[in-house]
């Protein structure tokens, strides 16, 4: 049914261009990413202050550590031996970072 077709594409770049979706972006790896995307972040500089209870966090209120070289320091006080938690940690489903205790001791993955 190309007649069909073509009135369905028709439709469809009206309804595109009444909502402001035009042009069509497919760049998903690059749209993620503020630094590629061209999209503001929420921090300035390279240093940043995290407290105990924050919660979770969304990725434009931290640092964007993504593929850049990084260092982390933290002050912990342990009250209960042996420490075994998550201090901080930032990543989706296809990689991230984490700094823990595990043991009474500090390891970084």
């Amino acid at each position: 049914m190309p007649e069909k077709l073509a009135e369905l594409q028709r439709q469809f770049l009206i309804e595109a261009t009444r909502y402001k979706v035009l042009p069509l972006d497919d760049r998903t790896a690059e749209r993620m990413n503020p630094d590629t995307a061209g999209r503001p972040t929420l921090i300035r500089g390279t240093k940043q202050i995290l407290f105990g209870g924050m919660g979770r966090l969304g990725e434009n209120c931290v640092l964007n550590l993504r593929n850049k070289s990084h260092s982390v320091t933290a002050e912990v006080e342990v009250t209960e031996s042996p420490a075994d938690s998550v201090i901080v940690s930032q990543g989706d489903n296809i990689g991230g970072w984490s700094l823990c205790a595990k043991g009474d001791k500090l390891r970084y993955c």
